[in-house]
Protein backbone atom coordinates (compact mmCIF):
# COMPACT_ATOMS: atom_id res chain seq x y z
CA UNK A 1 0.00 0.00 0.00
CA UNK A 2 5.67 -6.05 -5.11
CA UNK A 3 5.94 -4.45 -8.27
CA UNK A 4 3.57 -2.12 -10.58
CA UNK A 5 0.78 -4.10 -12.39
CA UNK A 6 -2.44 -3.90 -14.05
CA UNK A 7 -3.32 -6.90 -11.79
CA UNK A 8 -2.48 -5.17 -8.10
CA UNK A 9 -4.54 -2.20 -9.89
CA UNK A 10 -7.49 -4.63 -9.97
CA UNK A 11 -6.74 -6.02 -7.01
CA UNK A 12 -7.55 -3.31 -4.99
CA UNK A 13 -10.96 -2.51 -6.59
CA UNK A 14 -12.02 -5.76 -6.82
CA UNK A 15 -10.97 -6.06 -2.65
CA UNK A 16 -13.94 -4.40 -1.75
CA UNK A 17 -16.33 -7.43 -3.25
CA UNK A 18 -14.01 -10.02 -1.93
CA UNK A 19 -14.19 -10.09 2.20
CA UNK A 20 -13.04 -12.59 3.83
CA UNK A 21 -13.68 -10.98 7.33
CA UNK A 22 -17.62 -12.19 8.51
CA UNK A 23 -18.10 -9.19 10.52
CA UNK A 24 -17.83 -6.87 7.79
CA UNK A 25 -21.35 -7.94 7.33
CA UNK A 26 -23.98 -6.14 9.13
CA UNK A 27 -27.93 -6.91 9.38
CA UNK A 28 -28.98 -3.09 8.64
CA UNK A 29 -28.79 -0.64 5.74
CA UNK A 30 -26.07 1.91 5.21
CA UNK A 31 -28.34 4.83 6.14
CA UNK A 32 -28.10 3.51 10.49
CA UNK A 33 -24.35 5.16 10.09
CA UNK A 34 -25.58 8.26 9.07
CA UNK A 35 -21.74 8.67 7.14
CA UNK A 36 -22.30 11.98 4.70
CA UNK A 37 -19.05 13.28 2.81
CA UNK A 38 -17.78 16.55 4.28
CA UNK A 39 -18.75 19.64 2.31
CA UNK A 40 -16.30 22.07 1.52
CA UNK A 41 -13.69 20.15 0.66
CA UNK A 42 -9.93 20.65 -0.01
CA UNK A 43 -8.45 18.63 -1.93
CA UNK A 44 -5.09 19.74 -2.86
CA UNK A 45 -4.79 20.17 1.69
CA UNK A 46 -5.88 16.18 1.31
CA UNK A 47 -2.94 14.80 -0.94
CA UNK A 48 -0.18 13.38 0.29
CA UNK A 49 0.31 10.63 2.67
CA UNK A 50 -1.41 8.99 4.71
CA UNK A 51 -0.93 6.40 7.56
CA UNK A 52 -3.40 3.43 8.35
CA UNK A 53 -4.51 3.62 12.08
CA UNK A 54 -7.41 1.49 12.25
CA UNK A 55 -9.38 -0.37 9.48
CA UNK A 56 -11.48 -3.21 8.34
CA UNK A 57 -9.81 -5.97 6.78
CA UNK A 58 -10.37 -6.46 2.87
CA UNK A 59 -8.43 -9.15 1.21
CA UNK A 60 -5.33 -7.34 0.40
CA UNK A 61 -4.88 -6.12 3.83
CA UNK A 62 -4.95 -9.08 5.70
CA UNK A 63 -1.85 -9.81 7.18
CA UNK A 64 -0.26 -6.99 6.05
CA UNK A 65 1.37 -3.65 8.08
CA UNK A 66 3.09 -0.39 8.15
CA UNK A 67 -0.08 0.76 5.47
CA UNK A 68 0.48 3.79 3.64
CA UNK A 69 -1.66 5.66 1.59
CA UNK A 70 -0.12 8.29 -0.95
CA UNK A 71 -2.57 10.15 -2.64
CA UNK A 72 -1.19 12.00 -5.81
CA UNK A 73 -2.90 14.64 -8.26
CA UNK A 74 -2.67 13.43 -11.87
CA UNK A 75 -5.30 15.50 -13.38
CA UNK A 76 -8.42 17.12 -12.11
CA UNK A 77 -10.69 15.72 -11.29
CA UNK A 78 -8.53 12.58 -10.77
CA UNK A 79 -5.81 11.59 -8.51
CA UNK A 80 -2.73 9.22 -8.52
CA UNK A 81 -2.85 6.63 -5.18
CA UNK A 82 -0.50 4.25 -4.36
CA UNK A 83 -0.83 2.06 -1.13
CA UNK A 84 2.01 0.01 -0.20
CA UNK A 85 2.51 -2.12 3.02
CA UNK A 86 4.44 -5.07 4.10
CA UNK A 87 3.30 -8.60 5.27
CA UNK A 88 5.16 -8.84 8.73
CA UNK A 89 5.03 -12.99 8.87
CA UNK A 90 6.57 -12.99 5.54
CA UNK A 91 8.61 -9.49 4.97
CA UNK A 92 6.87 -9.44 1.54
CA UNK A 93 6.03 -5.84 0.68
CA UNK A 94 3.16 -5.04 -1.41
CA UNK A 95 2.16 -2.13 -3.72
CA UNK A 96 -1.63 -1.77 -5.05
CA UNK A 97 -1.44 1.28 -8.03
CA UNK A 98 -5.25 3.22 -8.13
CA UNK A 99 -6.61 5.66 -9.36
CA UNK A 100 -8.86 8.09 -7.13
CA UNK A 101 -12.16 9.71 -9.50
CA UNK A 102 -12.90 12.77 -7.13
CA UNK A 103 -16.30 13.16 -9.17
CA UNK A 104 -18.31 15.80 -7.15
CA UNK A 105 -16.44 18.89 -6.63
CA UNK A 106 -16.38 20.43 -3.06
CA UNK A 107 -17.72 17.49 -1.53
CA UNK A 108 -15.24 14.68 0.48
CA UNK A 109 -15.86 11.83 -1.82
CA UNK A 110 -14.42 9.82 -4.61
CA UNK A 111 -14.35 6.40 -6.53
CA UNK A 112 -12.45 3.49 -7.32
CA UNK A 113 -12.86 2.84 -10.53
CA UNK A 114 -10.94 0.68 -13.41
CA UNK A 115 -12.56 1.35 -16.47
CA UNK A 116 -11.53 -2.45 -18.15
CA UNK A 117 -12.04 -4.51 -14.90
CA UNK A 118 -15.59 -4.94 -15.59
CA UNK A 119 -16.11 -4.56 -11.50
CA UNK A 120 -18.45 -1.78 -10.24
CA UNK A 121 -16.71 1.34 -9.33
CA UNK A 122 -16.55 1.86 -5.22
CA UNK A 123 -18.00 5.16 -3.34
CA UNK A 124 -16.01 6.14 -0.54
CA UNK A 125 -16.70 9.52 1.49
CA UNK A 126 -13.95 11.14 3.71
CA UNK A 127 -16.25 11.50 6.65
CA UNK A 128 -14.01 14.14 8.74
CA UNK A 129 -11.01 15.17 8.03
CA UNK A 130 -8.68 18.19 9.22
CA UNK A 131 -6.07 17.73 6.57
CA UNK A 132 -3.33 18.24 9.12
CA UNK A 133 -3.54 14.93 11.78
CA UNK A 134 -6.62 12.80 10.51
CA UNK A 135 -8.93 11.10 8.16
CA UNK A 136 -11.82 8.75 8.61
CA UNK A 137 -13.23 7.59 5.06
CA UNK A 138 -16.09 5.38 4.51
CA UNK A 139 -17.32 3.00 2.37
CA UNK A 140 -20.54 1.23 2.62
CA UNK A 141 -22.66 -1.00 0.22
CA UNK A 142 -26.27 -2.25 1.17
CA UNK A 143 -27.33 -5.95 -0.06
CA UNK A 144 -31.39 -5.35 -0.39
CA UNK A 145 -32.16 -9.14 -1.16
CA UNK A 146 -30.00 -10.25 1.93
CA UNK A 147 -30.98 -6.87 4.34
CA UNK A 148 -27.38 -7.09 5.21
CA UNK A 149 -24.73 -4.28 4.43
CA UNK A 150 -20.84 -4.25 3.19
CA UNK A 151 -19.06 -1.57 5.53
CA UNK A 152 -15.43 -0.29 5.58
CA UNK A 153 -13.80 2.32 7.66
CA UNK A 154 -10.13 3.63 7.25
CA UNK A 155 -9.27 5.26 10.20
CA UNK A 156 -5.96 7.44 9.02
CA UNK A 157 -3.40 9.90 10.43
CA UNK A 158 -0.26 12.00 9.37
CA UNK A 159 1.83 10.93 12.18
CA UNK A 160 3.01 7.82 12.21
CA UNK A 161 2.57 6.90 15.57
CA UNK A 162 -0.37 10.11 16.44
CA UNK A 163 -0.38 11.14 19.75
CA UNK A 164 -3.51 10.31 22.33
CA UNK A 165 -5.32 13.44 20.87
CA UNK A 166 -5.67 12.55 17.60
CA UNK A 167 -6.36 8.63 18.38
CA UNK A 168 -9.42 10.53 20.75
CA UNK A 169 -10.81 12.68 17.92
CA UNK A 170 -10.78 9.63 15.51
CA UNK A 171 -12.88 7.12 18.09
CA UNK A 172 -14.92 10.14 18.56
CA UNK A 173 -15.72 10.10 15.08
CA UNK A 174 -16.84 6.61 15.15
CA UNK A 175 -18.67 7.07 18.08
CA UNK A 176 -20.95 9.44 16.04
CA UNK A 177 -21.37 7.55 13.08
CA UNK A 178 -22.03 4.49 15.35
CA UNK A 179 -18.62 2.39 13.79
CA UNK A 180 -17.58 -0.19 16.15
CA UNK A 181 -13.95 0.15 16.48
CA UNK A 182 -13.76 -3.48 17.91
CA UNK A 183 -14.46 -4.67 14.63
CA UNK A 184 -11.28 -2.74 13.05
CA UNK A 185 -8.15 -3.80 13.26
CA UNK A 186 -5.13 -1.74 14.89
CA UNK A 187 -2.36 -1.56 12.49
CA UNK A 188 1.48 -1.86 13.02
CA UNK A 189 3.25 1.77 11.99
CA UNK A 190 6.04 1.56 14.56
CA UNK A 191 9.01 3.18 12.74
CA UNK A 192 11.26 0.09 14.51
CA UNK A 193 9.62 -2.14 12.40
CA UNK A 194 7.99 -0.11 9.31
CA UNK A 195 11.04 2.69 8.95
CA UNK A 196 10.24 5.82 9.27
CA UNK A 197 9.46 6.86 5.32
Amino acid sequence: MRSLSSVSALLCFVSFFSVTKPEIFDNRSCRYYGARPIREFARNLYEGKWRVYRLNDYTESLNHDCILWDYLTISSPNAHAVETSVNLKTGKPQLIDSTMLFDKEGRGQFTYDVITDGVEPEYIKIIATDYRRYSVEWSCVDFPKTKQCECFAYLMTREQVPDQETIDILESVCRKHKIDLTRTRLVVQDPSVCGSS
